[in-house]
């Protein structure tokens, strides 16, 4: 069952770099950047890593993916209609590219053995999900709080700033 989990997030990280390859549309492949990223974080998750999985979602897909569509619509180019221009040599390379990186990745696969990881079939679920996030939990609400409320206001007043000051370019 985790190896049709593998496949099916694997799967999906070539699906969004596929989107964004061929895609002319700027707002079609940032869609495929969020698929792909969405794919390594469940990839992430069949590796144990969970806490790695919940980051990489909420700071690239939650953080950057939504920080370049938010720019993409206040962005005040009426010039443009989004539309990227690659030539066929640049198609051709980064297709060669992801091909070969997709056969590297499928025969990596193919000669994992993965009956021979410890604690990989083993554990309960409780014990999986015990591994990290509940340590980092309690450091992040009890040892760690002020530090994390005060990057959450930083962040917060960082966002309003920003907004205002898209809002005071298209008054003047």
């Amino acid at each position: 069952m985790i190896i049709l989990y593998l496949v099916l997030f694997g799967l999906m990280c070539v699906a969004g770099l596929l989107i964004t390859l061929f895609s002319k549309e700027l707002m079609i492949a940032l869609a495929g950047v969020l698929i792909t990223l969405l794919g390594v974080s469940g990839l992430m998750v069949i590796a144990l890593a969970d806490f790695n999985a919940v980051v990489q979602i909420m700071v690239y897909v939650g953080g950057i993916v939504i920080l370049l569509i938010f720019g993409y619509m206040i962005s005040n180019r009426q010039s443009t209609t989004g539309h990227i221009t690659l030539d066929h040599f640049n198609r051709l390379s980064a297709f060669i590219m992801a091909g070969s990186l997709l056969a590297l990745l499928t025969v990596a696969i193919m000669k994992s053995k993965f009956e021979q990881l410890p604690h990989f079939f083993t554990a309960t679920v409780q014990e999986k999900a015990d591994s990290t996030i509940t340590g980092i939990g309690k450091a992040i609400f009890t040892q760690y709080l002020i530090a994390f409320e005060i990057a959450g206001l930083l962040l917060l007043t960082a966002f309003i700033y920003a907004a205002s000051l898209t809002r005071m370019e298209k008054q003047d």
